[in-house]
Order: structure tokens, then sequence, then C-alpha cells
């Protein structure tokens, strides 16, 4: 070998070794950000997971394709701020894809071969229970239900896993039994039976429901079955539990505005259509600002007239000092 060809040996070999000592400290420093994630986790504080999300996230530089650290971060997510579970989970689909076709796995499920719809099952799991997991908490029960068919569906691929097999059965049932029971009280209201109607939405009322926008549609559909059958005090109980519960949801105040309204109390009446106005504009903001990602359940221009126009004509009655309708309220 001449000197050379030992001279460029020589060089070749250091910046082998100096790449190697580098990809061992950026995987020691991923491994102790993760630990130090995986801690504050289990504290689950608001200033935590400020931190954990930091530590992800300067772990995701240095691995930006690492299954584990995009499931620590919709996990992190998971205990605040629910729309953005569903994005990462949805933006993170492409890291996951590429590291699968660089293992040869083949993304297309096939029936007929077990061991690729394994892979793709597991590619996808965990990303679809967060994902219905935050739509639940988001009172999204029908999107969570889709998604947790699809688990449902894959778990006969595999051995049943303890800790998502467990979380994910148990809340699609409960899903499933809580939507049975909305349905049967729809059904009930539409065909006027109100006091059936008052029995199913009460029993969905009685699960310990953990997602508060889909308990505040509930309570606010108690409401207008207590309306219906003279009830006007249970019925605006009602709406201010679910204005407790939710608070950007229009219907329960506009609900209540109407009752206060039928028992006179058009000062009330004027301060719930106030604050109805007030939310409209701001729903209607945010949805200029982010259009054609929103629900089209998001209020519209129209929706925002009309609580205007209800409002002009409510203060204009409470300027003249009309008695309480004591007989109703009794």
């Amino acid at each position: 070998m001449t000197a050379c060809s030992q001279n460029m040996m020589g060089i070749w070999m250091k910046k082998i070794l100096t790449q190697s000592s580098d990809g061992l400290q950026k995987a020691q420093q991923v491994a102790d950000r993760m630990s130090q994630a995986e801690e504050l986790l289990l504290k689950r504080t608001c200033d935590g997971l400020t931190k954990v999300l930091q530590l992800i996230s300067e772990s995701l530089i240095i691995s930006a394709h690492s299954e584990k650290l995009m499931a620590m971060k919709d996990e992190a997510l998971m205990l605040q701020r629910y729309e953005e579970v569903i994005n990462f989970s949805e933006q993170t689909m492409g890291h996951a894809e590429v590291n699968a076709l660089s293992s040869g796995v083949n993304l297309q499920p096939n029936k007929e071969d077990n061991s690729v719809n394994l892979q793709f099952f597991l590619l996808y799991r965990w990303r679809w229970l967060l994902k219905a997991r935050a739509n639940f908490y988001l009172g999204r029960l029908d999107q969570a239900f889709e998604l947790l068919k699809k688990l449902e569906q894959g778990k006969s691929i595999v051995d049943k896993d303890s800790s998502n097999s467990d979380s994910s059965t148990s809340l699609y049932a409960s899903i499933c039994e809580l939507l049975r029971l909305k349905a049967a009280g729809n059904q009930a209201f539409k065909e006027e039976r109100h006091l059936d109607a008052i029995k199913h939405y009460s029993a969905v009322l009685a699960f310990n429901i953990e997602s508060r926008p889909f308990a505040a549609i509930c309570l606010c559909n108690h409401a207008a079955a207590y309306q219906a059958v003279g009830q006007i005090t249970d019925a605006i109980a009602d709406c201010s539990v679910a204005i407790a519960l939710d608070a950007t949801y229009p219907k329960a105040l506009s609900r209540r505005a109407s009752l206060y309204e039928r028992i006179t109390d058009y000062e009330q009446a004027s301060n719930d259509l106030r604050r109805l106005v007030s939310l409209l504009e701001k729903q209607i903001k945010v949805k200029d600002n982010q259009a054609g990602t929103l629900e089209s359940a998001v209020p519209n221009q129209s929706d925002l007239c009309q609580a205007r126009l209800r409002l002009s004509i409510t203060e204009e009655e409470a300027r003249k000092d009309i008695p309480l309708d004591m007989y109703l309220i009794l």
C-alpha cells in the first residue's frame, strides 16, 4: 500500500469514527430526552406537558422518523390538545409509510396474506386509537366509532395487546351504547314521544361521560324534551349545565335564551343572546382563517344575523320591564 493510499485510508477511518461517535452521542441524547419525557408524562401536569413537547420536538430533529417519538408526542397532546392529536397523527403517516417501505413492507392490505395485514395493522393501530380518543373527547363520536371499528376488525389478525386492546374495546363498547341511546332519544323526540325521549337522554347522561361536548349536546336535547312537556325550569337547568360543560356550544345558549323568553325574563335572554353573538363572531372568524379545514356544523353569517336580530328584539322587550310569567315557572 502506497503512502498516499495509507493517508487516504487514515482520513476515511477518522471520518467513519467521527460519524460513529456523533451518531452514538445523538442516540444517547434522544434516549435521555425520551426518558425525561416518559417521567413527565406520568405526572400529567400543564408545565410538564410543555416540557414533554419540547423534549420530543428536539428529539424529532435528530430522529425524524421514530415511531416511538411520534407516538409519545400524540400521547402528550392527548392530555389537552385534541385537534393537534388528529392533525399530528395524520401528518406522521408519511414518515411511517417511509419506514415501512424501507423495510420492504407492502402497505396495501391483502386479505390472503396475514403477514402483510399484520404489518398494515401495526402501522396504523396507535394512530387510529389516539385519533379515536381525540374525536371522542371533542364530541365527535361518529368519527371515533369508525376508527375503533377498524381496530376491532384488525384484532383478528394479531394477538390481543393488553394496553391498546383493552382501552380500545372498552371505548368502542361505550361509544356504541351512547350512540344507540342518543339515536333512540332523537327518534322518540321526532315522533313526539317526549317522555320516552327524556328517558333515553337521561340514560345517556347517567353514563360517566368523559366527552364534555357530547354530554352538552345530550343535555341540550334533554332540555328540548323537557320544554316540550312544559318543564321550563328543568330545561333551563339542563342548558345551564350544557353551557358549563361546553362554553363554545351555540345551541345551548340559543335554547336557554328562548326558554328565558318563554317565561318573559328578557333581561336574562338578552344576556345569553349577547354571549351568543360574541361566540358566533369568534367562531366565524376562526372559520374564515381556516377555510376548508372546519366542519360544516360551524356557524355562518346567516346564523350571526339571526342572533343579532333576536338580540335587538329581546333588548326592546327587556326595556318594557314585563313581569316574569310565574305560572310557567311554577
